[in-house]
């Protein structure tokens, strides 16, 4: 009895740890669009359409 709740109270700790942090990152996108121009989401309520940065190896030396 006292190990079936240890382990319910486990998963349940685990659960909401899930949830409270959400997995960071697994939601982040780019899609390219035309006129250089790209839609980023960066979180879920953060989604910035912004021109696309174009850097040449050969401009940085």
């Amino acid at each position: 009895m006292l190990r079936k709740k240890v382990f319910f109270q486990m998963i349940l700790m685990v659960n909401s740890i899930l949830i409270l942090t959400g997995c960071a990152g697994l939601a982040d996108f780019s899609i390219d669009l035309p006129g250089h121009y790209s839609i980023v989401r960066t979180s879920a309520h953060n989604v910035t359409i912004a021109p696309k940065l174009v850097i040449h190896i050969g401009e940085l030396m």
